[in-house]
């Protein structure tokens, strides 16, 4: 039977049954119960937008809105040719029912939400280590994964980047977090609510809270370095400079007499050759010239790679891939050098960084200090590895050496930001949202969980599309065509229908589906009618398995 015959003799027994859409999104299905279809006044009402927002599933097609009539008039009546404009211009996000578009948002954003191309996403890279890669830095996903968090599980994972979506100049705004981080995007961009509910950015008040991470997985990358080595790499990233410009010699500055000698005794068991240091006040530990082809000198090229001043710091990227306890020794290496408790006055007391809890006493607040904006980024996740937040704050006029800004890096057992919500998540509140002027945009798309972490704030945040409904806009200005909900080789999935022929919107280019055989239709719907093929048929379809990744490899053929 097709699609008219099924209208026919709807109107005929004069019940046109209204869809009993469930819109979940797959990623917090397991999360919560919260309803999403309602029956008002004999039709069906779905929430598939903003939390509390309630459409008639007829809306969301709509062949008489201005720009889809713009758009008609300059493609004509041709379907073939509304097809293959879908394809070519607009990016299929690859979730269905995630976030429904209404197709002049579908136009106007040309696949939903993004980021400013110097926002860095957490991502796994070829060689399997963490690494906080920009996503302008995305155009080349192939073999990166983002790190991403199951709602259902509850927990973090891994999901392939599975596309890279270059949107153009937009308008952004910068969000500014209690926790001190701030980030920009495009004010249709949607973050999870402390609620599960994604929320977009235009619908987020002041002092709403949003998920953040709270610890992160840790990768235990099989390394060789020893504990000597990473200590010594703290140190240095803290407080250790080439004796002058060009030389071959490094400096370890301390004047903390306990520092000095814990120095020394680990430059002799790696066999590095040193002088000591030669006065009380501004000491330093020289580090000599090495043999290369021995492992001092190794450790010796790998300090100098790490940056010659205290703007240009960084880790390698590998660091932040060993496991805890080798984070831990690296960290009090650094802490040795820039960190401290806050304590009232003027001293500053060194400490031990540690993951063990200090009993029932609260832990006072520890401080990392640093003035390179890279290892600030990586101390960031460095203890969120271990579980333990940061709170951020970028200090421009500080009073001290130099006069060059100082990343203040805080953990505090007591925040708010350290207090879990589910496994692994904590919370953190909105201070402020203020418009940032036009900037080139940027959007990726993570397979399976849809969502993906910011580096530099550690905000979850949500990807978005829906391109078969802007396509039955256009097909239904000169003739009948459908929104099929239905399921594709056993995963749920969503085209559009034109009397008998498939019309399929996830791939860039138009093809002729070779195997209809493969499209199980549960409900039809457009801006007039919609019908569930027997009762129960969407429940039933949002309970099929959600593999993004693997369900458009066998519609391409892949």
């Amino acid at each position: 039977m097709n699609i008219r015959e099924l209208v026919t003799r709807s109107a005929i027994s004069g019940s046109i049954a209204a869809v009993s859409f469930l819109a979940v999104r797959g990623l917090i299905k397991a999360l919560t119960e919260r309803r999403r279809v309602a029956c008002q006044n004999g039709q069906y009402m779905l929430a598939v937008r903003d939390f509390g927002e309630w459409h008639d599933v007829r809306e969301f097609v709509q062949p008489h809105d201005a720009q889809v009539q713009a758009l008609y008039q300059e493609i004509g009546p041709d379907a073939w040719q509304c097809y293959r404009w879908v394809c070519e211009n607009i990016s299929y996000a690859r979730e269905m029912g995630e976030f429904w578009q209404y197709p002049y948002e579908t136009l106007a954003r040309g696949s939903g939400d993004c980021f400013t191309e110097d926002t860095k996403i957490v991502t796994l890279n070829p060689e399997g280590r963490y690494e906080a890669k920009p996503i302008a830095e995305l155009s080349h996903h192939e073999g990166y994964q983002a790190l991403s968090y199951d709602f259902g599980e509850q927990r973090f994972c891994f999901q392939p980047i599975i596309d890279f979506i270059p949107k153009g100049y937009r308008s952004v705004y910068r969000v500014s977090l209690r926790n001190g981080t701030s980030f920009k995007c495009t004010l249709d961009h949607r973050f999870f609510a402390d609620d599960g509910e994604p929320i977009s950015l235009s619908s987020i008040n002041r002092n709403q809270t949003i998920y953040c991470a709270r610890r992160i997985p840790a990768l235990n990358w099989n390394s060789h370095i020893t504990s000597d080595e990473l200590w010594l790499s703290g140190l240095y990233l803290a407080e250790g400079y080439p004796k002058q410009h060009g030389s071959t010699c490094l400096c370890l500055a301390n004047d903390n007499p306990t520092i000095q000698t814990n120095v020394i005794k680990c430059l002799d068991r790696l066999g590095m050759s040193y002088s000591p240091p030669t006065r009380k006040r501004h000491a330093y530990i020289t580090i000599r010239k090495q043999n290369r082809a021995s492992k001092a000198g190794y450790v010796k090229k790998r300090l100098l790679e790490m940056g010659s001043n205290s703007m240009d710091k960084h880790m390698p990227d590998e660091f932040l891939s060993l496991n805890r306890k080798q984070l831990v020794t690296l960290l009090e290496g650094f802490i040795r050098g820039d960190g401290y408790y806050p304590k009232r006055g003027k001293i500053h007391q060194p400490v031990r960084f540690s993951t063990k809890p200090r009993g029932n006493r609260p832990k006072p607040r520890l401080m990392h200090s640093t003035s390179s904006s890279n290892l600030a980024s990586q101390i960031r996740l460095a203890p969120l590895i271990l579980g333990r937040p940061i709170y951020t704050y970028y200090q421009k006029h500080h009073g001290g050496v130099g006069k060059h800004p100082i990343w203040r890096l805080y953990e505090n057992n007591n925040s708010r930001f350290n207090k879990p919500t589910l496994h692994d998540l904590s919370h953190v509140s909105i201070k402020s949202v203020e418009p940032c002027g036009e900037e080139p945009v940027y959007d990726i798309t993570v397979a399976n969980t849809h969502n993906f972490l910011l580096a530099d704030t550690s905000v979850l945040a949500h990807n978005c599309e829906d391109t078969s409904l802007l396509l039955a806009s256009l097909l239904n200005n000169f003739s009948t065509s459908y929104v099929v909900l239905g399921e594709y080789l056993g995963y749920g999935h969503a085209w559009v229908q034109l009397d008998n022929q498939i019309f399929e919107t996830t791939l860039s280019s138009p093809i002729i589906v070779n195997d209809p055989a493969n499209y199980c239709a549960h409900a039809y719907f457009n801006e007039k009618i919609a019908i569930e093929l027997w009762s129960g048929a969407l429940e039933e379809l949002f309970q099929l398995r959600r593999n993004e990744l693997a369900k458009l490899r066998l519609i391409a053929g892949t």
